[in-house]
């Protein structure tokens, strides 16, 4: 690729005079490309567009090269990283996945049928049975209007356009039915069970061409929700390319502008050229050819829009990025990714130097944070980030008034419009886990008071420094002194139980329901290399970039980088935070590099001219010229400096060669990466793909088997069991059945009451007739996974722990673990206990030799095809307690006549339930819940247990603190003594004592033992006790108060150690 000479004039300057005219414009101009003050002025003469006026005046290849090449590469991203996401669609057709976007597709039907304010008033009776769950105000509702009104607006769109192509010939878009997820009736598309895009559940075609050619049929309602993931993944990977554009434009790097500021200067400069029509002659032309050249340089050395354009590609083919945006996979995060990306652009934004009034962006933060915050529960972790930033930037000392305002205006639009959301409540002004952002607003507010006064007095120098000193003391003073006042009036919530579990793993009580889940364990190097590959190169390496480049929104990206590498280290879900900035950071590294190189070609072009250059003015340099040649140089010296050049020529063309080889293979390298990235991806993203409840797998012989076993299990339970029969089911599936079978289910994926799915964990792991007794009081049909492969006979291990936590009856005494409910070896052998159980009897029945389920109390119903599901009719159904249930006056109401009325359990379980021990396990999944809400979920099943619930509620610090009332009293007998002994297992006044002795004082342990002697005595699983965590934490008095109530420090832990050495083994450390 060469330079096109600017022809020369042929005109020549009348005079010197308007010579240095021109040269003083050219100058003026140079001076003023590189001044972006001076863009605003200029673009007021503007009155065409920029790329319009580039195309038709531009004579410079180079840039309108590098434009083409990076279109054609967004175009090409664009394209890839919308198919991929697709081929989940492509595949199994238009399919919800997993189990939670069941949920939120059942939720937004519900909302599309019954509008907005019935959908916050519901309280649906058929999930929870008995109790049921107030869906409308623990529900992040921003999901369902999303795919609400973007099914309003297609239908909108396609009725207008039938009516305008035929009217006479098109049904409006209501009169259309069909693609409805709870379609009962079988598909047939594909063969087996699959649902092609544009079919709906019956086979029909729901969004081809009807018998008029000019009118179509809108999308369903389920295709819509299988579409937006898609869509919505796209347009997060675009923004993390403006993010990256902004965190690299040089003006935030404290350096120039970017590209399009190029473009309008050169654009402008071109203008007032003309406009000034001034002679030219061949130096001039040559000068401004020189000074084109140092502009090009200039934009190929600022590589925002590479950045952008890599940035943009690696998000929207990552892994990480595709397990939460694949077609299908309707849930909270594929949605508020979109918003999440916006707010974090226009935080960064808002931030940008040398502009003055882009604080006004702070606004569309508060929005955006605010459509976030009514998607996903992760609208936590920004509004932490961009508080941590924000006071970062004033450590730094880089406080400004636009930063004070941006804060400002995003934190009061943001928190006061997400506070309207009953789910959200008053939380960020009371939980500990967002109370960070109202410290930073306050503090915002105390240093622009400080900087105000400053400025009226005319304060400088030491001066001002120590009023600012003076005035940040007395507003630190002032706000702990407020502070002591909210702390004792419980003002503030503590931490939840999974955060704490991240932040503070000691603090964990060993909540086996948390365990059972996969995506709660910690990442490992591998889970890193898997979703992310070569960005676990390329993020380090950007993150590195960006301290070389440093600025208010690069430094963004470096605070980001660090929360979210810890967050995914404690969860392995949470990788799927790291996708944008890692994708964001190796596209900034990538962009740079690619920049580099592509300039530096450009300065071998410039040198090819250079030497063309220097040839031609050789040959004109004629030797009858004897003034000039003897002024200059003997023909002697002329032979010499000849040779010399011819030398030096040689030696620049083997430079030329050898930078050429260079950076061409730099250039040739990043392809081949990029194209093994790729590769990597779409072979990834058909692992991630896979909707679960639909499945592809191959026979002996090769054919490809779709496998649906589990949608026609839930179709047959929809069209052959009464609309009240209840399905009991491990809670995984619940989602699942609820929103496809239409059922009432005993538990679903909200996970909020762990006593209750304790309880479902009963009926599954007791023995036949055990669970049986229980099972007919609360479930017409049982439905069980099996055909191995995560079936639920893998999952009853968990099931066994959870039971046995609250009930301690399913697992012996010495086994707190449950580790002997399991298989005892790789053929499937079941151990003595868990072949008694009811799920494996009706599991394996009549599928292993004498393993059959007692008929008079089952009677298996159906069984799928490939054995994926069977289902049991539970006998002799107890119909009293049914009844019981169903009662309106067994409803216990918030206030007569509200719509949030829970159920009860039947009496018939009330000796069932009193075995419990009260687990709390303080995982609640609607942390975020106002008041009434969290009241109306925490509230157990009978007037007893809610009186205790609400006595609770009132002193939330004492909840953890709470024993058992079978210790109260209680004296510290031998026997006593001597069962707590055997008993080594962790269990909630373990952790209580354990919280005691390490955070509370010498009075709150007099007042526990007092209360409930045998409290010194209970021992952990690791056989410690009170004694050895006063000895570990040197308690002196507390150790002091444990003597006087009988217990010594001769005892031994598992490890054989007493307490005496521990204190010893610190001493040695």
């Amino acid at each position: 690729m060469t330079m096109i000479p600017r022809r020369p004039s042929k005109k020549s300057p009348s005079s010197s005079s308007e010579t240095r005219r021109t040269n003083e414009i050219i100058s003026k101009n140079t001076t003023s490309s590189t001044n972006h003050r001076s863009y605003g002025s200029q673009q007021q003469g503007l009155h065409c567009c920029w790329l319009s006026c580039f195309l038709e005046k531009a004579t410079d290849i180079y840039t309108f090269g590098r434009c083409l090449v990076w279109v054609l590469f967004f175009y090409y991203y664009v394209v890839a990283t919308y198919k991929i996401r697709l081929l989940s669609i492509v595949e199994y057709g238009t399919v919800i996945h997993e189990f939670d976007p069941y949920f939120q597709y059942r939720a937004t039907e519900y909302l599309h049928q019954h509008g907005a304010k019935k959908f916050f008033q519901w309280f649906d009776d058929r999930s929870w049975y008995p109790i049921g769950r107030p869906v409308g105000t623990t529900i992040y509702p921003g999901v369902q209007f999303t795919a609400v009104g973007i099914h309003k607006l297609l239908e909108i769109l396609n009725h207008a356009q039938s009516l305008l192509l035929d009217p006479a010939s098109c049904r409006h878009p209501h009169d259309e039915g069909g693609g409805s997820m709870l379609d009962p009736s079988l598909a047939t598309a594909a063969g087996e069970g699959g649902v092609l895009p544009g079919q709906d559940r019956s086979g029909t075609t729901s969004a081809g061409p009807s018998s008029s050619l000019s009118c179509t049929s809108p999308m369903s309602l389920n295709d819509v929700c299988c579409y937006i993931p898609a869509w919505f993944g796209v347009l997060a990977s675009i923004i993390a390319g403006f993010i990256a554009y902004e965190c690299s434009l040089d003006c935030n790097n404290e350096r120039k502008i970017g590209l399009l500021e190029y473009l309008e200067s050169k654009i402008l400069r071109r203008r007032r050229r003309s406009l000034h029509g001034t002679a030219q002659n061949k130096a001039k032309d040559e000068q401004q050819n020189r000074h084109h050249k140092q502009q090009n340089r200039e934009v190929f050395n600022n590589p925002s829009v590479e950045c952008a354009i890599f940035s943009f590609g690696t998000m929207g083919l990552c892994p990480a990025s595709l397990m939460r945006s694949m077609g299908g996979g309707f849930d909270s995060e594929s949605i508020a990714i979109l918003p999440m990306m916006l707010t974090i652009y226009f935080w960064v934004r808002s931030l940008r130097e040398l502009d003055d009034k882009s604080y006004r962006y702070g606004c569309l933060t508060g929005l955006m944070f605010f459509y976030m915050a009514s998607c996903w529960a992760g609208y936590i972790f920004v509004l932490n980030l961009i508080a941590l930033h924000a006071f970062g930037l004033v450590l730094m000392g880089r406080y400004t008034t636009k930063l004070y305002y941006s804060y400002s205006l995003f934190y009061v639009i943001g928190i006061l419009s997400s506070m309207q959301l009953p789910i959200i409540g008053a939380a960020p002004l009371r939980n500990l886990d967002q109370i960070s952002g109202l410290v930073v607003f306050i503090t915002f507010q105390a240093t622009q008071f400080c900087e105000c006064r400053v400025k009226a007095n005319e304060l400088q120098g030491d001066e001002a420094k120590k009023y600012r000193m003076k005035f940040m003391a007395f507003t630190l003073s002032f706000s702990l002194a407020v502070a002591a006042l909210f702390v004792p009036s419980s003002y503030f919530r503590p931490l939840n139980h999974r955060i704490k579990g991240i932040f503070f793993p000691h603090a964990e009580i060993g909540n086996p329901l948390v365990d059972s889940v996969a995506e709660h364990r910690p990442a490992d190097k591998f889970a890193y290399y898997r979703y992310l590959h070569f960005l676990c190169i390329g993020a380090p390496l950007g993150f590195l970039t960006v301290f070389f480049n440093w600025g208010d929104a690069p430094s963004f990206l470096a605070i980001y980088a660090v929360a979210a590498f810890f967050l995914s280290r404690r969860m392995i879900r949470l990788i799927f935070l790291m996708s944008p900035i890692a994708s964001i950071l190796s596209g900034i590294m990538v962009g740079r590099l690619v920049s580099h190189a592509l300039y530096k070609i450009c300065e071998l072009d410039d040198y090819e001219e250079e030497r063309a250059r220097k040839n031609e003015l050789m040959k004109t340099a004629a030797p009858q010229n004897s003034a000039i040649v003897a002024s200059t140089v003997t023909n002697k010296k002329k032979k010499s400096t000849k040779k010399k050049g011819l030398q030096k020529e040689d030696h620049n063309d083997f430079l030329f060669t050898i930078k050429a080889v260079v950076y061409f293979s730099i250039l040739f390298i990043f392809v081949f990466f990029l194209s093994s990235y790729q590769n990597y991806c779409i072979n990834a993203s058909r692992k991630v793909s896979d909707p679960t409840i639909v499945q592809l797998t191959k026979t002996k012989d090769g054919q490809v088997v779709k496998i649906d076993d589990y949608r026609e299990a839930y179709w047959w339970l929809r069209e052959n069991t009464p609309e009240d029969a209840r399905i009991l089911a491990w809670w995984d599936y619940g989602y699942q059945i609820s929103a496809i079978a239409n059922r009432t289910t005993i538990a679903d994926g909200n996970t909020w009451n762990y006593e209750h799915i304790a309880l479902l964990g009963r009926v599954l792991t007791s023995s036949e007739e055990d669970g049986y007794k229980i099972a007919r009081q609360l479930a017409d049909y049982i439905l069980v996974w099996g055909g191995g492969d995560g079936d639920d006979l893998a999952k009853s291990s968990h099931m066994a722990k959870i039971a046995n936590n609250v009930y301690g009856s399913i697992c012996p005494d010495e086994d707190s673990d449950c580790s002997e409910f399991g298989f005892i070896d790789n053929l499937r052998n079941p151990s003595d206990i868990m072949s008694e159980s009811l799920l494996y009897k009706l599991h394996s029945h009549k599928k292993k030799s004498g393993v059959t389920a007692n008929p008079k109390f089952f009677k298996e119903v159906y069984e799928s095809r490939y054995g994926k599901v069977r289902i049991f009719k539970v006998l002799d159904v107890d119909r009293i307690s049914k009844g019981w249930v169903e009662n309106p006056r067994n409803k216990v109401c918030d206030v007569p006549g509200g719509w949030l009325c829970r159920g009860q359990y039947p009496p018939a379980l009330q000796r069932i339930l009193s075995d419990k021990m009260n687990f709390q396990d303080g995982n609640n999944n609607n942390d975020g819940a106002d008041d009434g809400s969290r009241k109306s979920l925490d509230s157990a099943s009978n007037d007893d247990a809610r009186e205790k619930d609400d006595e609770l509620a009132a002193k939330p610090e004492d909840i953890e603190l709470e024993v058992d009332d079978w210790l109260v009293g209680k004296e510290a007998t031998a026997e006593a003594i001597e069962e707590l002994g055997r008993n080594w297992k962790d269990t909630h006044y373990t952790t209580a004592m354990w919280k005691v002795i390490t955070e509370g004082t010498v009075e709150d342990l007099t007042k526990r033992l007092e209360r409930a002697p045998l409290l010194a005595f209970v021992r952990s699983s690791d056989g410690r006790g009170p004694m050895f965590w006063a000895f570990e934490n040197r308690k002196h008095e507390m150790v002091h108060i444990l003597v006087k109530f009988g217990l010594g420090h001769s005892d031994r832990d598992a490890q054989g150690l007493t307490p005496v050495d521990l204190l010893d083994s610190q001493k040695l450390d």
